[in-house]
């Protein structure tokens, strides 16, 4: 097996364990923000193991990567911008948040932070054109995951829930 066919591996596994970490904060939370949240975040992981798992599959095959365009399921949207963050002009509501909940937000900060770290890295492993384009929008994104909650951990600690983003209304799944 290639280095790229174990990172990708590696990667797969890593994106699994972020959804199952989202299911969980969506599991005990009783914010129905917060929930939202979760629940998005845990989609988002579920269709970058779609993307990898294809293009693991291809690069078995091929050695190379396929355009992440032909990848029915990847659901890969774009990068949070700091932007789309709300402000804390006014002070948000009581939150409900446990210390529970706030221990697995940091959990995966850390992870969402070693995740783009690992795609970044793995893009500079590759010669594979499209491959290092997917990968770097990867990080990107788990980089812009990262930004999020980090904000969101900052407005629950001044006393609030989750702040929602348009993006966090879930589209019903196929």
């Amino acid at each position: 097996m290639t280095v790229i066919e174990n990172s990708l591996n590696t990667a797969i596994d890593a994106e699994k364990e972020a959804e199952k970490l989202y299911i969980e904060a969506a599991s005990i939370t009783s914010n129905s923000n917060n929930k939202q949240v979760y629940l998005w975040l845990a989609r988002e992981e579920i269709g970058h193991q779609i993307l990898l798992s294809v293009e693991l599959n291809n690069y078995k095959k091929e050695h190379k990567f396929v355009s992440k365009k032909q990848v029915k399921g990847a659901a890969i949207s774009t990068s949070i911008e700091h932007s789309e963050f709300p402000s804390f002009i006014q002070p948000p509501k009581k939150s409900d948040t446990t210390a529970t909940e706030t221990d697995i937000i940091i959990r995966a900060m850390k992870a969402e932070a070693e995740a783009s770290s690992f795609y970044k890295d793995l893009a500079g492993k590759t010669s594979d054109a499209e491959g290092k384009c997917i990968l770097k929008e990867l990080a990107q994104i788990e980089k812009g995951h990262l930004a999020l909650l980090t904000e969101e951990l900052e407005w629950m600690n001044k006393g609030g829930g989750m702040f929602l983003l348009r993006r966090f209304t879930l589209p019903p799944q196929d």
